[in-house]
Formats: structure tokens, sequence, C-alpha cells
């Protein structure tokens, strides 16, 4: 029986350690149970150890009492009782190490939860600071633009206000009214390109098309175009002996604005007449001997943005 004991107090020992390694693995919201789990498990071992002292002075008693010899179920022996014992002690252990297997996982899943749940809370307050920065943004510009209007209109109509409202009044003569154009350098492509569509052209091209078309015309007819072509070249810093050369490279290959040059070109390219409709003066025509029908409209502005010169398309 002295076996039995030491065998119980040895496994009691093991159970202890494991119960504190497990204790110091709990994370900091289950730690208020630490005490109740540590008076749990010492009540159990202090019960089983009374247990198998009892049963160990039953059989001592046991023994006395027929001289020592150990006598079977029939007799009052405790072999069956002291096997019985040690197999309840043995079961209730395995049962302990499952539950703590069961508790260790329920854990590791609740916590990898609260990860996840963490994770998609902070990526939500991310994004929802990210929309209110942006929403501050917004309302910044538009309170700068409603600054900048307002002291716009304090100083009355400006250049830009009425150049756009003498092209008003100049296209409403002919049934059209101002198409607006992107300005990035495109502009007067853009515009050549939007007619051609409006007036049903089969050579429809979009602005890269009508850049390299321009520039190949301008190449071609070197001698007719390259004295106009000079100070359009100096503005944009072109010089040296080959500066033609740079320049129709320029027009083909780059966001250089489009001017008359390159107006009179296209209009031989295409082999159409270009009307150039202006605030201040008189239409400018381009390719006059070709046909009025199907001729492409464009606008030409010069107060339109704060870069200068522009042009639009009509409709």
């Amino acid at each position: 029986m002295a076996d039995a004991l030491t065998a119980l107090q040895t496994r009691h020992a093991s159970e202890l350690a494991a119960h504190k390694a497990a204790m110091a693995k709990l994370p900091k919201k289950k730690r208020w149970e630490i005490p109740s789990l540590d008076e749990a498990i010492a009540t159990r071992h202090a019960d089983e150890l009374r247990a198998a002292q009892a049963n160990a002075a039953n059989v001592t008693s046991g023994q006395v009492a027929h001289g020592g010899d150990k006598v079977n179920g029939d007799g009052g022996g405790d072999s069956s009782d002291e096997d019985d014992l040690l197999a309840r002690m043995a079961r209730r252990a395995e049962e302990e190490e499952q539950e703590q297997e069961q508790e260790t996982r329920k854990q590791s899943g609740e916590d990898e939860q609260e990860k996840e749940r963490l994770a998609a809370q902070k990526k939500k307050d991310k994004a929802a600071k990210k929309r209110e920065k942006k929403a501050a943004e917004e309302a910044a510009k538009a309170a700068a633009r409603e600054a900048e209007q307002a002291a716009i209109d304090a100083m009355g109509p400006s250049a830009r206000a009425m150049e756009a409202e003498a092209v008003a009044t100049a296209l409403g003569a002919r049934g059209l009214r101002r198409k607006e154009i992107a300005s990035d350098g495109h502009c007067l492509y853009r515009s050549l390109s939007h007619q051609l569509e409006r007036v049903g052209a089969s050579d429809v091209h979009d602005y890269t098309s009508l850049r390299k078309l321009a520039a190949t015309q301008l190449r071609a007819n070197k001698d007719a175009f390259e004295p106009f072509a000079l100070d359009a070249a100096e503005a944009i810093g072109l010089s040296g002996d080959d500066w033609y050369g740079e320049y129709c490279n320029s027009v083909e290959n780059t966001a250089a604005w489009g001017g008359q040059v390159e107006l009179q070109a296209l209009a031989q390219a295409l082999r159409r007449r270009i009307v150039v409709v202006c605030a201040d003066a008189p239409d400018v025509v381009c390719g006059d001997d070709f046909a009025e029908d199907g001729a492409l409209t464009v606008v030409y502005m010069r107060h339109a943005f704060g870069l200068g010169e522009h042009y639009d398309s009509v409709e």
C-alpha cells in the first residue's frame, strides 16, 4: 500500500507542476480564475490522499486481525478495494488531463478569435479614419473654391467670364455651344478629334494619331512651314541646326501645345476646312480651299485657364 501512496504523491506532484505551467499561460482576462482553480486541485488532492490513507489503514487493520495474512473477498480482504481505488484514481487523472487539453484548445481558439476580431476592428477603424480624412480634405477644397469664387465675384466680371460670354454669343448665333476639353497640352488635338466624330468623318483619329499626322505633314513640307514654326520652336526652347526636326518630334511625341502652324498642317493632311472661333477677333480659317460642308470648328480661348491659350470643341 506504501507503493500506492508513493505513486499517488508522485502523480499529485506532476499534476501540480502541469497546473502551474497552465496557469502561467492563461491570458490576463482569465487570470481571475486562478485562485479557484488552485483551490480545486488542492481540495481534490487532499481528498484523494485522505481516501488513500484511510484505505491503507483499513488494509493494515485487516492484516493484523487475520494474523497479517491477506485473504480473499470471502474472508473480508481489501485487495480488490485497493485495485478499484487505484483504477478510479487513474481514470480521474486521465479525465483531468483531457479536460485540461480541452480547456487549452478552447482558450487557443478564443485567443485566435480575439486576434481576428481585433484585426478586423483595426482595419475598420483605419478605413473610417481614411474616409474622415478624405472628407475633411474635400471640405477644405470646397471651402477654398468658395472663398476664391467669392473673391472673384467681388471684383466684378473677369476676363475669363467676359470671354466665355462673348464666345457663347458667337456660337449661339450659329446654333452651337462650347464643349469644354481637358487642359492637358493636347486640347487642340482632342478638340479636332471630337469634331471629326461630330461631322461623321470616316477618318476619325484620336489625339495621338492627329499629333503623328501633323508631324508627318510638317516634315513632308518643311520649306512651307519652317518660317512659321520658328517662333513656336523658340517658345519651347528649341535652337541649333536641327531645331525644325526637334520641333516636329515635339509635336508628335510630347504634350506641347498646338497652334496655327499645326492647324494649317492638319487642314492639309485631313483635306478639311478648320474654323477657329475667337471671342474678340474674326474667325480664323485654315484650309479655306476645302469645302465648307464638313468643316471642323474649334474655339480659341485666351483666358479659359491660368496656363494661357486653350482650345475647346463645339457641339
